[in-house]
């Protein structure tokens, strides 16, 4: 069976490089495209859904108490021709709106990046701005399928919308969460845990674990003991192979297709945000599941890691971890539990209830981070010494909710403060991993050597990726800029130890380029695009072991007199002359370069500013600028030649925030 396809992100005008994280802003053409097309064609009545099937599915959403609302839309297809969407909410009502009316304010979603997951889905990805300013407020993460069938979300400040494809339907809805949103499962841990689930936290009942547990601890944090042992490079990035399971009622309730890819986009995506570096998560199948629940999540999911059935699927598709998606309400408030936190391979499975596997509560993303051995925050959390101290989530609270009111923000692990405030604050989780090196809203994402989950991801993610198959094959494209509109691709392989084979396509439609004519059977591959536009370009690697691996990249043309090097290359010059009104690190220009390339940024004001650089570990390579510049324009030269061609991220910190990162790519 094919692989899903891999992450790749763009960079300006060039191509798509993996690991450029999404907590930057966006790294798109024109932050302000001229052309803006409206997300909501048309509201419909529900009279005109028509189907039986639909209207089960719409009263569905409708009878979920965490839905505010649900409007009936008509969503534009082929989203990934579209460069930005405006849509209107009311920011006071955290409601979604279909004009300026009644308080409401214009929003622009301005396209990131379009990632190809597989011969039927893509993700459109891109950044939430208020109309008129320059400050991202949310995201939006909105997947199509060849079907035209839309499932996302859209995620502004306070606000979250849900965005559904009613079934046997072309009809979207666009649902209002309400604040019952932030309510919070009781319980989502291991079989081996003693719960009181009046304080939220975890009884003193448990050391007679600890002789069974501490031998499989031990070699948390030795991420490289495998390749110390083979000598063997490891492979770049690791991929984490997910297994999906889903019951037949988990099927009726939701596409359950299209939630399972919205959730492992989603933890993708939480990964890049958090600075978890060179792993990705994919889903390698989905398959229906017949499943009796006890009604005890914890007493299923030792079944489900002991099932045959499902051991077997395990190994048939070399999964790493198996997820098993349920219908709403399986376990009431308990929404998912994870078999091990230990890195214990033989129980790396989960249960998830499927109306909260994905955004606003991620509980997907949440419950394989604590088979990668992340933690719940201190508060709700064990505080057995067998785990980490570092390894806890966070969460805070911060003003500006209304009236005697806090805002408050839980990371992926974390759970609210009920009592906090007296209880009127306004919670939400946001798509990080505590990591106190990143801010939001002005506070850090976590406590350094107490609350840092990004490390234990980044220290387990060898381990966790090595559960099945040490040598999975995999594929990934390096490209080189040969003159306008003319590129040379290379595949780049890794795993495995059986001879390989090629096959590149290229297309301007995410949908087809795996169906298209294979253009080059060569390990090689170069051309010249005849259109301008977006390129995806494809390539297919299999071996005699049977095994098949794939990687996409994304090729921005502008026209055939305009390449990287040429004088209409974008967004280094301030050809007015004005001072910037914004923070804005711009492309690294030439990209990819040899040996050196030149980085931009812009101050609408004196700033203390650090530009550094840094390898896909996470490792610093260079710091180009660590002093106070004056508002302007100003560029610094980043030289690479004792450097190993791969890919780099820049990442620029102004007054002590990350503002923003973007991956380079140093080709020798």
């Amino acid at each position: 069976m094919k692989p899903a396809f891999p992450y790749i992100k763009l960079t300006l005008t060039i191509i798509l490089i993996a690991f450029t994280p999404a907590f930057t802003a966006a790294q798109s053409i024109d932050k302000r495209p001229e052309k803006v097309d409206k997300l909501v064609l048309e509201r419909i009545t529900e009279a005109n859904v028509v189907s039986e099937v639909g209207q089960k599915s719409l009263n569905y959403y409708r009878q979920q108490s965490q839905h505010k609302r649900v409007h009936v839309v008509k969503l534009p297809n082929e989203l990934y021709k579209v460069k930005a969407f405006n849509v209107f909410a009311n920011e006071k009502r955290k409601e979604f709106s279909f004009s300026m009316s009644q308080g409401a304010s214009e929003f622009v979603i301005v396209q990131r990046e379009v990632n190809v997951i597989s011969d039927t889905e893509y993700a459109w990805l891109g950044d939430v701005y208020k109309k008129g300013t320059e400050e991202i407020l949310g995201d939006a993460t909105l997947i199509e399928n060849k079907d035209g069938r839309i499932t996302g979300s859209i995620d502004i400040d306070r606000m979250f919308f849900k965005v559904r494809t009613l079934k046997e339907s072309k009809n979207n809805v666009i649902i209002e969460m309400s604040d019952e949103q932030n309510d919070e499962p009781q319980v989502d841990i291991g079989s081996k845990k003693n719960y009181d689930s009046n304080y939220g936290k975890f009884s003193k009942q448990e050391t007679n674990i600890t002789e069974e547990i501490k031998p499989i601890i031990e070699p948390i944090f030795d991420n490289n003991e495998k390749l110390q042992n083979t000598g063997v490079m490891r492979c770049s990035p690791e991929h984490i192979r997910v297994l999906v399971l889903y019951t037949p009622g988990a099927d009726d309730d939701e596409d359950v297709n299209a939630e399972i890819t919205l959730a492992s986009q989603e933890s993708n995506t939480s990964y890049t945000n958090s600075q978890i570096t060179n792993v990705e998560m994919r889903v390698v199948a989905r398959r229906l599941y017949n499943f009796t629940s006890t009604g005890n999540i914890q007493t299923d999911t030792q079944t489900l890691y002991g099932d045959n059935t499902a051991q077997d699927l395990r190994d048939q598709y070399d999964a790493d971890v198996v997820v098993l998606l349920v219908e709403n309400g399986t376990y009431g408030s308990q929404w998912g539990n994870a078999g091990t936190l230990v890195l214990d391979d033989h129980q790396a499975y989960a249960i998830v209830d499927v109306s909260k596997a994905t955004g606003p509560h991620y509980t997907f993303t949440h419950e394989v981070g604590h088979i990668q051995a992340a933690f719940h925050n201190p508060e709700n959390a064990s505080t057995n010494t067998l785990y980490p101290a570092f390894g806890y989530g966070h969460r805070y609270t911060y003003s500006g909710c209304g009236f005697n009111q806090n805002c408050g923000n839980t990371t992926i692990m974390s759970f609210k403060d009920p009592y906090s405030n007296g209880g009127n604050t306004d919670w939400k989780k946001v798509k990080y991993f505590s990591n106190p090196n990143l801010s939001k809203n002005g506070k850090p994402l976590g406590i350094a050597n107490q609350r840092e989950n990004y490390r234990v991801l980044n220290d387990t993610r060898d381990d966790v990726a090595d559960f099945v198959n040490e040598d999975e094959l995999r594929a990934s494209i390096g490209a080189t800029y040969l003159s306008p509109d003319t590129y040379s691709f290379t595949s780049n392989p890794c795993g495995s130890s059986g001879t390989r084979s090629y096959q590149w396509r290229i297309s301007q439609n995410p949908l087809a380029v795996g169906s298209a004519s294979v253009v080059s059977t060569s390990q090689n591959y170069s051309t010249t695009f005849n259109s301008p536009g977006d390129w995806f370009v494809q390539v297919d690697v299999s071996d005699t072991n049977g095994q098949q691996a794939t990687d996409v990249i994304r090729v921005y043309i502008e026209g055939s007199t305009c390449g990287p090097f040429d004088p209409c290359f974008k967004g280094v010059e301030n050809p007015e002359g004005q001072e910037p009104n914004s923070v804005e690190l711009l492309p690294a220009y030439p990209n990819p370069f040899n040996p050196s390339t030149q980085v931009s940024f812009t101050l609408p004001e004196p700033e203390d500013v650090n530009v550094s650089v840094y390898d896909i570990s996470g490792k610093e390579v260079a710091e180009l600028a660590n002093k106070r510049f004056s508002a302007g324009v100003h560029r610094v030269n980043f030289e690479a030649a004792n450097l190993s061609s791969g890919n780099y991220i820049i990442r620029m910190i102004v007054a002590g925030n990350i503002i923003e990162s973007q991956t380079v790519t140093l080709i020798k």
